[in-house]
């Protein structure tokens, strides 16, 4: 399935975690021109083995502040070519807009902000409505722009394969029942909104376990520090179903028909969920994309699951948050010399991610769909980790979708053909099916709520 794109230039945005993860895989999924690749980040990388790689067959480095320069970056390119932004920190929406104006195509794992959340500059109105926002002006995007260059936005893993987990789950659910018409014909159309109803799926949750752990003298995750800080202090906010019988906390508010603020931070919210091995987690119920696109993707005017995130994030990260000396970076920049991205070239750790898709009915019925990934896995040791090998390969699997079905706007990955990008990830995941006996005692949000106490003990 490697495709040719050596006519176009390939712009990368930030080289981070991800990023040097995508540089591992990318020959296994395109057949690139190095010539025309420029790689573009405030920090100097150019001595890891998998941007080396890159630079000694002839591709371009550049140490500039890419929101100072996209403008430039983005005018001097050519129509169809293609940017891959995985930096933090930056106006994604900006990028995307430019990219729109220019047929640029662009994908990204999630929707950035120049501002951490504790940072005022935006009105509070802004600040309150983050995600909600956002997705407001891409939407606005999509009608201003259709039919230009795809843009994808929020395609990792999770936002973004866990899509896909959430639909082949709801698939394996559906197949499960008796058939008949109306049911066939909900399956044979796709038509997801409808099977959550007929199916009477309430809750969805992106459920994932992290066990990583390093010691060091920095702040360690598995992925961007600053990005997850940015996410724990920020307010949670997701899609709130129809079955809920009261908002979560006494200052929640709606921002749509389907979308909570619970005007408090995602760091003090934490719920119970399912992951297959460790069976019943519980987590932080962290603002993600995937909690907002699929409030108008798998809801109907009469019915609506409850959609959030549930991370059990890893240990290091765990111990670096509730140290005394960290307190006053929550929610504030984390300087890059105090951080550590745990990976597999400088630590030689041993670890599993599990993320993937659960989906639970009116009945208490359950699916679980995702990816069960191990540091040992043949294809990533050595270099990264299960965490960054899950996003990358999610990246490049969409990117293919993008180039194959190039005049869709801006977009969310619900509009991804899910067959399409299983093809794709199979070789890199273990993708891990199961119909788990788990039954929580109540699906009221309220009622799956824990505390931190809780949470905490998970760790000791």
């Amino acid at each position: 399935m490697i495709k040719n794109i050596e006519d176009k230039n390939i712009i990368f945005f930030g080289c981070g975690g991800v990023q040097k993860c995508i540089f591992h895989y990318l020959d296994k999924y395109f057949k690139v021109d190095p010539n025309k690749m420029l790689i573009i980040d405030l920090i100097d990388y150019r001595q890891h083995p998998d941007v080396k790689k890159w630079l000694n067959q002839g591709s371009k480095y550049l140490q500039v502040d890419i929101n100072k320069e996209y403008k430039k970056i983005i005018s001097n390119l050519n129509k169809n070519d293609i940017i891959i932004d995985l930096s933090n920190r930056t106006d994604s929406l900006k990028f995307c807009e430019e990219c729109l104006i220019h047929n640029i195509h662009y994908i990204n794992t999630s929707l950035e902000d120049t501002q951490s959340p504790n940072d005022l500059k935006r009105t509070e109105e802004d600040l309150k409505q983050t995600y909600q926002y956002s997705h407001n002006i891409i939407n606005t995007l999509k009608n201003k722009y259709k039919e230009h260059a795809t843009n994808l936005l929020c395609c990792g893993m999770n936002p973004g394969c866990i899509t896909i987990c959430t639909k082949l789950a709801i698939l394996e659910l559906a197949k499960s029942k008796p058939k008949n018409q109306e049911l066939q014909l909900y399956i044979n159309e796709r038509d997801y909104a409808r099977l959550c109803q007929y199916l009477e799926i309430e809750i969805i949750h992106c459920s994932e376990y992290d066990n990583a752990d390093v010691k060091n003298d920095k702040i360690n995750n598995t992925w961007c520090v600053n990005a997850m800080n940015d996410e724990y202090a920020d307010d949670c906010q997701m899609t709130y179903g129809t079955n809920q019988k009261q908002l979560p906390t006494n200052n929640s508010e709606m921002l749509s028909e389907y979308v909570v603020n619970l005007n408090e931070p995602s760091k003090d919210i934490y719920c119970e969920s399912y992951v297959p091995i460790k069976n019943k987690i519980i987590g932080v119920v962290i603002s993600h994309s995937e909690s907002i696109s699929g409030a108008d993707y798998y809801s109907t005017p009469s019915h609506s699951p409850t959609i959030h995130y549930v991370y059990r994030y890893c240990d290091a990260m765990h111990r670096a948050l509730n140290e005394k000396k960290n307190q006053k970076y929550i929610g504030n920049t984390i300087p890059a010399n105090e951080t550590h991205i745990i990976n597999n070239l400088d630590d030689k750790f041993d670890a599993v991610d599990i993320v993937g898709a659960l989906i639970i009915t009116k009945k208490k019925e359950c699916v679980w769909v995702g990816s069960i990934l191990s540091n040992k896995e043949s294809h990533i040791v050595g270099l990264h980790s299960a965490t960054t090998s899950q996003v990358a390969v999610s990246v490049l699997s969409f990117l293919q979708w993008l180039l194959d079905n190039p005049k869709k706007g801006a977009c969310f990955p619900e509009v991804v053909n899910e067959d399409y990008i299983l093809q794709r990830i199979k070789p890199y995941f273990n993708l891990h099916i199961e119909f788990p006996k788990y039954k929580p005692k109540s699906l009221q949000f309220k009622d799956m709520q824990r505390t931190k106490e809780e949470f905490d003990k998970q760790y000791f």
